[in-house]
């Protein structure tokens, strides 16, 4: 090998070190940049969503075992197991961020969430991998046989891919994502989009909020692994159309009122197998609080209302039998 060679074969060497160098220190000024953006949304998000915060998350299901994207007329798991032992075993939890004190000039604005039982949660910040703004049709249960919580595993990798590529599941919608779902926004992005959104229920009406549900699993650099997820109490606010009727003090037919009676038989049941004495109607913003039509069919349930605080609603001592 001639020395003019080795000199240029050392000075190319040294030119892609340098690159190599310049390279990496690109790559870590925005790998560190990356992970100061997601402490500050995580922080902010902590403040709005813990003690004295102004927002909740919430998880919903109904009575007639519909939970995320299962569907109607299965079995619930919430009816066999604990709420917070289901959602310990779930690796991606579809969720609503709602206000915890709502306002009172519209039914929906302070937000909803798609199904009529919400789940009041305490969500561990680090538990947070994604924040919409409305509903993005996460497949919760992808790799799953039938898209089922309780399906088995056929494709170990099809979720993770589902979250880093942005794969919606089918919708009647059509919908497409077009950036990956472990995208984080800050807390006031929600809030205003809950202040503003003043439209009937509709799929633009709530937004979607997915946590981890396992514990163990470290997904944000400079945070503590997920933590459990625990239950802090359970709200009802139903929106089926016979409730425009009791306000109303239209005649109904009592067979329109299955959805209601089927919902409150299952938070008897949610209330026994997690220990809780009450659950908080937050129907004030539609007069249902103190709706003596609505307050009879409660206490035809099984339920009384709370002495003290109109919106608690406990089952009384015989109505589990």
């Amino acid at each position: 090998m001639s020395n003019l060679f080795k000199i240029k074969l050392k000075k190319f060497n040294e030119k892609l070190d340098k690159g190599k160098i310049a390279e990496f220190q690109d790559e870590y000024v925005k790998r560190k940049n990356k992970e100061l953006e997601t402490r500050n949304l995580l922080t902010n998000w902590k403040h709005r969503i813990g003690d004295g915060g102004d927002l909740k998350i919430i998880h919903t299901i109904s009575g007639s075992g519909s939970v995320s994207s299962i569907g109607r007329n299965t079995i619930s798991p919430f009816s066999q197991r604990r709420i917070e032992d289901v959602l310990s075993g779930w690796d991606v939890i579809s969720c609503s961020c709602v206000m915890k004190r709502l306002p009172t000039d519209t039914p929906w604005k302070g937000g909803v969430g798609a199904l009529c039982i919400e789940l009041d949660l305490d969500v561990p910040i680090q538990n947070i991998l994604g924040v919409h703004p409305h509903d993005v049709n996460f497949p919760n249960f992808a790799g799953r046989e039938g898209g089922l919580p309780q399906g088995r595993i056929l494709n170990s990798y099809e979720l993770a891919d589902s979250i880093f590529q942005g794969k919606a599941k089918p919708s009647l919608f059509n919908f497409i994502m077009d950036k990956p779902y472990n995208s984080l926004l800050p807390a006031e992005v929600i809030y205003d989009h809950l202040i503003n959104c003043r439209s009937s229920y509709s799929k633009s009406s709530y937004n979607e909020i997915l946590v981890i549900g396992r514990s163990g699993i470290n997904i944000h650099p400079g945070f503590p692994p997920t933590n459990k997820i625990k239950l802090n109490g359970i709200s009802y606010r139903p929106n089926y159309s016979v409730i425009d009727k009791i306000l109303g003090g239209q005649t109904y037919h009592h067979q329109e009122l299955r959805l209601i009676l089927e919902d409150l038989l299952f938070i008897k049941k949610l209330l026994q197998m997690n220990n809780l004495e009450y659950f908080n109607s937050t129907l004030s913003t539609r007069g249902l609080a103190n709706n003596v039509r609505f307050n009879t069919i409660l206490e035809n349930a099984g339920f009384e209302r709370h002495r003290t605080n109109p919106q608690l609603f406990k089952v009384t001592r015989d109505s589990f039998a």
